[in-house]
């Protein structure tokens, strides 16, 4: 064992290195720009860069990942063409937005209705029952199994959720179909509610199978890709990946439940500031982590990370236990723009890793970075620590055009860009400490992210924050972060019964 741990997480704009050695305490990163249509490609790059510094590959004992694939493909509709088997007379259940909460609590709670992952033509019913207490009211046979499968097969689908009435507590109908399916259509992905989210509240768990369903195509392939890399590359462990709730999990067991990753990004960045919290003896911290696509705000109570099993992801509320955080589509490549009413707006569109903001030369839009440069927040010489300079007139020239349209020069233009995105990432915090019961002064803020301490200060200001933290590498944070953490399981299951007809053995 030669005690190197490396962390890679993928972001929108840049992929993030941190190789840490156990037996010198030597810490060494790396960040190169994604590469968006072969995000395997950024991570080979760094990975070279890794191998040029004099590590070889077989000095790797442990390879850690944090990836926004999962999430990636539900915001950008990117999954694949999901089917739908659920119980007779439930078929509308997809379509109700039951118990979301508001987007916006504390102000006009409004709730924008999503569009549906599965059309109801995609929708089977299935005519069989189980009861609340597990036992079968209408047998599932043979003849309906052969039926439902035969549809399914002419329709040659890329992955199917099932979702039966209380199979939580009796999972053998999901299971006759799940064999039935395997067996006649060997290529498509089957999500049973059972296996993915097995406890009560129809909607939630009928939610996150679809999802589940939705992204595990697109997910497996991904991680069978970044497999396929490390071993060409000569890295033989095996490698882990940060699952929604701040725990480390095995590529297969993220293959089997593509959901619990839809969070691995963001909660590399929770990781990280708890690591941060203990070394600094914080007990208290709001995490503002802001990257290059979008900016993320958290908590850390009495030391430990605030989770919940009832988030949104996509405008869909999940059941799955997952770090608490607000996120909003303002980080540094977030695009600036005039409506058509003359208000500045930033986001949600981002210039990405190409063609980025437009003073990286290569034609892009005006964007949060561009802002903070002309304001002298930047050093043009030494961006992304001196490999990559950025051209103030091409920063000057793009907010100018924004500027134009509103009758602002590029001064004030700029000005308006970074009091829009400290405005709404103040309202982010809000969200995540006082609507959650918290108060924002009792808590230092720790600010990391590409651009996290260039906003930092500002937004402590408009909060009557106490401190703020930047670490000392604070664009590399997420991946430091993935370093920091421990393999976790969680496991949940309902029953619905009397207490005095539970066995205690079986409740243990």
């Amino acid at each position: 064992m030669n005690g190197l741990r490396l962390g890679v997480d993928v972001g929108g704009t840049f992929t993030d290195l941190a190789l840490y050695s156990e037996r010198t305490h030597q810490l060494k990163t790396i960040k190169v720009p994604t590469t968006p249509e072969s995000i395997s490609m950024g991570i080979g790059t760094a990975i070279d860069q890794v191998i040029d510094s004099g590590m070889t590959p077989e000095d790797i004992d442990l390879v850690i990942h944090g990836s926004t694939i999962g999430t990636n493909t539900l915001l950008e509709r990117k999954g694949s063409e999901t089917w739908l088997l659920c119980t007779k007379g439930l078929r509308g259940i997809n379509d109700v937005l039951d118990s979301v909460p508001p987007q916006n609590p504390g102000y006009f709670p409004y709730t924008l209705k999503p569009k549906p992952l599965v059309p109801g033509r995609r929708v089977v019913e299935v005519d069989a029952r189980i009861a609340f207490d597990g036992t079968e009211v209408k047998s599932l046979d043979q003849k309906q199994i052969d039926k439902i499968v035969s549809k399914l097969h002419d329709v040659n689908p890329e992955s199917i959720a099932i979702c039966l009435l209380f199979s939580f507590m009796n999972v053998s109908h999901e299971e006759k179909l799940s064999a039935a399916i395997r067996a006649r259509i060997p290529h498509a992905h089957v999500s049973l509610s059972s296996h993915v989210l097995p406890q009560v509240r129809e909607f939630p768990r009928l939610i996150t199978t679809i999802i589940d369903a939705y992204i595990a195509p697109r997910v497996k392939g991904y991680l069978s890709n970044l497999e396929i890399l490390l071993r060409k590359k000569g890295i033989k462990v095996h490698p882990y990946i940060m699952h929604s709730s701040g725990g480390l999990q095995t590529l297969r067991r993220a293959k089997m439940n593509a959901v619990q990753i839809i969070e691995s990004g963001p909660a590399a960045g929770i990781a990280f500031s708890s690591y941060m919290a203990k070394t600094l003896k914080r007990r208290n911290l709001i995490t503002y982590d802001m990257g290059g696509t979008t900016a993320k705000a958290g908590l850390i109570v009495d030391g430990v990370p605030m989770v919940t099993s009832n988030f949104m992801a996509g405008g869909w509320p999940l059941g799955i236990r997952s770090v608490d955080l607000v996120e909003i589509g303002s980080g540094g490549g977030s695009i600036a723009w005039a409506d058509a009413a003359k208000s500045l707006k930033v986001g949600p569109r981002s210039g990405g890793a190409y063609p980025g903001p437009a003073c990286y030369g290569n034609g892009g839009e005006a964007t949060v970075t561009d802002a903070d440069l002309l304001l002298g927040y930047l050093n043009p010489n030494y961006f992304l620590g001196g490999e990559m300079g950025l051209d103030v007139g091409l920063a000057r020239r793009a907010i100018g055009k924004v500027g134009d349209k509103l009758g602002l020069d590029p001064e004030e233009t700029a000005l308006g860009i970074k009091r829009v995105v400290d405005a709404k990432m103040a309202e982010a915090i809000r969200l995540v400490s006082t609507f959650r019961g918290h108060d924002p002064r009792d808590f230092s803020l720790i600010a990391f992210g590409g651009a996290g301490p260039v906003h930092g200060s500002r937004l402590a200001q408009e909060l009557n924050l106490p401190e703020v933290i930047i670490p000392t590498f604070p664009g590399i944070g997420s991946a430091i972060g993935l370093l920091s953490s421990d393999l976790k399981r969680e496991f949940i299951q309902s029953k619905l019964c009397l207490l005095t007809d539970l066995p205690i053995g079986e409740l243990r």
